[in-house]
């Protein structure tokens, strides 16, 4: 679905603020937004029923029982517990930390590229967008072919967008900037799969909304505070240099992530 928003919604948008200017696209976003609304007003929701759920893992209190969402403290507790005890679960945490500063970088990027490095203007930026959303689209059709292997298709993945990053900042060619963003959104779309499917396999039933909200919350202001960074470093470097350095994290990040995960697992494997 997010793929699909930005190959229709990027690509419109780009293209009606290059012939009508920015302005036009705001009234339309405006209009988009309450026809939105008034679609999410006639949702009728049914009764809350309480289901039964045969996981082992997923037990849930009775009604009259407090949950742990009443005691953040507790969920807190059994949150690190579970992370502690789970290798791949701590890959995905550090995953989920180190990543985001980076990704404002990407952010911020992506229209300098399209305006000041291609001069293709408005449309350009949604053309590189649209192309992020094709690259999210074909993640969904093949990130199933990384089922067995989990961990390695999400760090593989992580390492490779980091060196398309880093080619990225030596094209001079529109169409194969295009290309090259079309394969970093899918890396990162398969990477996400892979991470987010192991994610819910190594964390409780119970435990996978609070420990999901947690690690969204950090990582979207980890994102915007990285945003602001690249936004003053882009005034004091070349925009080329600075997604060179981008993609040489996401690189460096993969290793080190790769280096802990084979390290503590062989630690544990001696333990035992």
């Amino acid at each position: 679905m997010s793929g699909l928003v930005l190959v229709i919604g990027a690509a419109a948008g780009g293209i009606i603020s290059a012939l009508f200017g920015p302005q036009a696209a705001f009234i339309l976003n405006a209009a988009s937004f309450f026809a939105a609304g008034l679609i999410v007003r006639n949702i009728a929701f049914p009764s809350v029923m309480k289901e039964k759920i045969s996981r082992v893992d997923s037990y849930v209190k009775p009604h009259h029982s407090p949950s742990l969402l009443d005691h953040p403290n507790r969920s807190r507790s059994r949150m690190l517990d579970c992370i502690r005890a789970s290798v791949p679960l701590q890959v995905v945490v550090a995953f989920e930390l180190l990543v985001p500063m980076l990704n404002g970088i990407d952010n911020v990027l992506i229209s300098v590229y399209a305006v000041q490095e291609f001069r293709l203007g408005d449309a350009g930026i949604g053309l590189f967008y649209a192309a992020l959303g094709a690259g999210l689209v074909a993640s969904y059709a093949i990130g199933h072919l990384f089922s067995g292997s989990l961990l390695k298709g999400g760090l593989v993945c992580l390492l490779l967008e980091g060196i398309l990053l880093m080619g990225l900042s030596g094209i001079y060619h529109a169409w194969a900037a295009v290309a090259i963003y079309f394969l970093i959104s899918l890396a990162g779309g398969v990477g996400a799969i892979c991470l987010d499917t192991l994610l819910m396999r190594e964390t409780p039933l119970y435990l996978q909304g609070p420990l999901l909200g947690m690690l969204t919350a950090w990582s979207q202001g980890i994102i915007g505070l990285s945003m602001f960074g690249a936004g003053v470093a882009i005034e004091m470097m070349e925009p080329r240099m600075l997604g060179l350095a981008g993609g040489a994290g996401f690189v460096v990040i993969s290793i080190v992530i790769s280096m802990y995960y084979e390290r503590t697992r062989n630690r544990k494997a001696v333990e035992v």
